[in-house]
């Protein structure tokens, strides 16, 4: 996509044009939600069962 540049420096960055962002905005969800994934690949991972049930013993559901 020619609206969307990464920009790596002493810093990384991503910058969006945001007009684009209404004409392609599955196309930039899909993008950050990998981005996300990504950086939180060696977190630890917690089952969705034991997640549930912490809720249900905290009364949040």
């Amino acid at each position: 996509m020619k609206s969307i540049k990464f920009v790596v420096n002493e810093k990384t960055a991503i910058q969006i044009d945001s007009k684009s962002i209404d004409r392609n905005r599955n196309a930039i969800e899909e993008l950050l939600d990998g981005i996300i994934a990504e950086s939180r690949k060696k977190e630890v991972k917690v089952p969705l069962s034991k997640v549930i049930n912490n809720l249900k013993k905290s009364g949040k559901l």
